[in-house]
């Protein structure tokens, strides 16, 4: 089982690593990226003060949240290829 600490970064993606981000997805591929995903968070929340998103709820819910997330994106995605 993978565990998802929550992270900061100065590009506002706050929920994982790096390096989790490449366990899971080793072979993402531009934009699917961790610098994509980060900067496709940051523009986000900008966007969205009132919405942001991984930011609600309790730390458990968060990475519940961006663990369906990454799961179904990487499904639908053919793995961030």
């Amino acid at each position: 089982v993978l565990s998802l600490p929550i992270m900061t970064s100065a590009g506002g993606c706050t929920l994982l690593t790096e390096t989790i981000f490449n366990t899971i997805a080793p072979s993402a591929a531009a934009p699917y990226t961790y610098n994509g995903f980060c900067t496709a968070i940051s523009a986000w929340n900008a966007a969205n003060p009132t919405n942001q998103i991984f930011e609600e709820g309790t730390e458990m819910q968060q990475k519940h949240e961006i663990a369906a997330f990454l799961g179904n994106t990487l499904h639908e995605s053919g793995e961030f290829q």
